[in-house]
C-alpha cells in the first residue's frame, strides 16, 4: 500500500481501539502546518473552529458582512446560524490583535498560505507562523481550550 504525504489521520475506535482515516491535509493551510508540527493540536482545533464560524458567516455567494458582525446594521436577512457564527467572531476578533485578526482572517478564513502574509508584511521567513501561533492560542483561550498563565512560576 502506498501512502501519500498528503494524507494522513488516525483516529481510535471503540471496538478494535484504531482505525485509520484519510484526510487532505493540504485542503486548508492549518491542517497542513499542523501536520509539518508547526502548530500543536489545541492550535489546530482553534483554527479549525475559526474557519468553521468563518464560513457558517458567510452570506451566500458574498463574503461577511462586517456590519452584521459588528452589530451596526439589521440582522432580519441572516439565518440564526449566520447571526450566531458572527456574534462569536465578533467575540474572537475582541480577544486577538490587530495583526492576529489579520492572520486568522487571511489563513484560517480565506485559506492563504502564512508565506503570502509575511511577503505582504515585508517580514522575515516564518515569523507568520510564529504570529499565527500567538492568534491561535488567544482563539482556543477564548474557546475554553486552554488557560495560559499571565506570569512565569
Amino acid at each position: 500500500m502506498t501512502q501519500h504525504p498528503e494524507i494522513k489521520y488516525i483516529l481510535k475506535s471503540a471496538k478494535t481501539g484504531r482505525a485509520t482515516v484519510a484526510v487532505n491535509i493540504r485542503e486548508s493551510p492549518i491542517t497542513y502546518y499542523h501536520s509539518r508540527g508547526w502548530l500543536d493540536e489545541h492550535q489546530r482545533d482553534a483554527g479549525e473552529i475559526f474557519r468553521d464560524l468563518w464560513e457558517a458567516a458567510l452570506i451566500g455567494n458574498r463574503a461577511i458582512n462586517w456590519e452584521n458582525v459588528y452589530g451596526v446594521s439589521a440582522k432580519e436577512d441572516l439565518t440564526p446560524r449566520q447571526a450566531e457564527a458572527m456574534h462569536e467572531l465578533r467575540r474572537i476578533m475582541r480577544e486577538t490583535n490587530r495583526i492576529g485578526r489579520a492572520l486568522l482572517i487571511a489563513v484560517c478564513g480565506e485559506g492563504k498560505h502564512v508565506a503570502e502574509f509575511e511577503k505582504q508584511a515585508g517580514w522575515r521567513q516564518r515569523y507568520g507562523i510564529e504570529r499565527l501561533r500567538e492568534a491561535l492560542d488567544d482563539v482556543a483561550e477564548c474557546r475554553g481550550l486552554i488557560k495560559r498563565k499571565l506570569s512565569p512560576k
